[in-house]
């Protein structure tokens, strides 16, 4: 006859073998996830280096020189452009300083001078306009 005690004990050993089985498919899922983990941070690192030679390539200072010499033909500010705060003509009624205010029409401007029609920055400063009131 089988003692109580060897039913107890093969009852924990199978106990123990399933929660063994569970440990070992958990850490299965973990290592899978953790492998995507690493595959999705390698992607991230490639892309940031693309990111980083593409920035490189744009903001070359010799590339934006000669783009400035071929389309927009600025010059360095001069002493005499230079002046204070108080020669400022502050004037109520533009929304918001001059990024809102004044940059769209040098940007539809220049674009014009260039063949293109920017409509949304014509459309947002259209709104913009309208907003005196509110």
């Amino acid at each position: 006859m089988i003692r109580v005690t060897t039913v107890l004990w093969m009852l924990a050993v199978m106990i123990a073998g399933y929660a063994m089985f569970q440990v070992k498919y958990e850490v299965g899922r973990l290592e899978d996830r953790l492998a995507q983990l690493n595959r999705d941070v390698a992607a991230a690192r490639e892309e940031n280096r693309v990111l980083n030679a593409e920035w490189s390539l744009l903001s070359d200072p010799q590339r934006l020189d000669r783009l400035n010499k071929t389309f927009l033909h600025l010059a360095p500010v001069g002493t005499a452009q230079i002046g204070s705060l108080d020669q400022i003509p502050f004037r109520p009624g533009l929304v918001g300083g001059h990024c809102i205010g004044v940059d769209p029409y040098y940007l539809t401007t220049k674009a014009q001078e260039l063949g293109y029609q920017p409509e949304v920055i014509l459309a947002g400063r259209r709104i913009n306009n309208g907003m005196g009131p509110y």
